[in-house]
């Protein structure tokens, strides 16, 4: 239920951020809203993914050495520094969300067309994925190394990689952001989309040995694995159109409206990052690797958020704005509820229901 009313007080906020004339309570509230969300994320007990793994890290961190460590470093050292002040899971985890939305919500703010809708929008994308705790932190990071690819300031965007990846090896591919921020033509992105499609209808993909991981590394060789037995379980079809559907349709609207879209301040940066996370989901979706790639894409699935709103500008008529307010809360209510349920369709377990607080255990 909280999950629930949470997601419809995020949206009427977002209403009042995107319809009303008296914006001078706009930053109050995105500020309030973040230490709401702070308090969701941070007080949460044995509940959302991976709880058990970091929970039992977390109890025994000053006691692993050498090879036992399976986390990366940055992860580790945070875990450490927590441990040895204190061995209540709960501060580290308040202290996980500080960090969390103290670098995105920071972020948005400064970038957002409407703040409080994109932190709607957030909410509804990210709940199903909250309890990744090293990549939560990995992808603030990254989304927070956007403004030094507008001031062209290599060197902190690359300190923001190093960082990142100090706490998720799989944030080296947002390095490639940096090279984004730049306009292309509509063709560009239409031919794009028509020869990711090709190769993925090929099959060429699934022909990839998972050897290649192991290149890397022996470690990401060894979660090649495990990610692919879990991405071995069949996909129904009907969820496979959902999925592609759900990320073509803003791609879409963008490009019927380009010419609009192309005067809007940066929007080349945000839609050609969303647009890699959509090239990403067509070359690997229903393939062994696709487990692996959906939490890959994730840095750029998250300018969503950023994207959505802004295509509000192309419609000038408030009744019809509206309408379309009315479709993202729709289809934030359908990502936030397919996040949280994935679970019980994967495994028969409900990992996010009830919700339950560290205050009333």
């Amino acid at each position: 239920m909280i999950y629930y009313a949470t997601l419809i007080a995020l949206f009427a906020l977002g209403f009042y951020n995107v319809f009303s004339d008296n914006q001078k309570y706009v930053s109050r509230i995105f500020f309030f809203s973040l230490c709401w969300l702070v308090l969701h994320d941070g007080l949460r007990w044995f509940i959302a993914t991976d709880w058990d793994v970091y929970y039992r890290f977390f109890r025994y961190c000053l006691l692993v050495k050498g090879d036992a460590v399976y986390f990366e470093p940055g992860y580790v050292l945070l875990n450490k520094i927590v441990r040895t002040v204190t061995d209540q899971y709960t501060v580290f985890l308040l202290l996980h969300a500080v960090i969390v939305y103290s670098l995105i919500g920071s972020t948005i703010y400064k970038y957002a067309a409407y703040p409080l809708l994109s932190l709607a929008l957030l909410y509804a994308m990210m709940l199903g994925y909250l309890g990744m705790n090293r990549q939560y932190i990995a992808l603030a990071i990254s989304f927070y190394s956007i403004r030094f690819i507008f001031n062209r300031q290599p060197y902190p965007f690359i300190a923001c990689m190093v960082l990142s990846m100090l706490f998720h090896n799989g944030a080296l591919l947002f390095s490639i952001a940096y090279f984004l921020n730049r306009p292309f033509k509509r063709i560009v992105y239409i031919v794009s989309i028509s020869l990711f499609l090709a190769i993925a209808v090929s099959g060429l993909i699934r022909k990839l040995p998972l050897e290649l991981f192991y290149l890397l590394g022996s470690d990401l060789g060894d979660k090649a694995d495990k990610y692919a037995y879990e991405g071995s379980k069949a996909i129904p079809l009907v969820a496979q159109l959902m999925g592609i559907a759900k990320r073509m349709i803003w791609v879409l609207i963008i490009l019927i409206y380009f010419d609009a879209f192309k005067k809007v301040k940066y929007f080349s940066l945000f839609f050609n990052l969303y647009f890699v996370s959509l090239c990403i989901y067509l070359l690997f979706n229903n393939t062994l690797l696709q487990v692996i790639v959906n939490r890959g894409a994730l840095p750029f699935n998250i300018f969503e958020i950023l994207i959505v709103p802004m295509t509000l500008y192309v419609f000038k008529d408030n009744a019809t704005r509206k309408i379309y307010y009315l479709a993202f809360f729709a289809y934030g209510l359908m990502t936030m509820t397919k996040g949280i349920n994935g679970f019980i369709e994967s495994s028969g377990v409900d990992i996010f229901n009830p919700y339950r607080c560290v205050l009333f255990e």
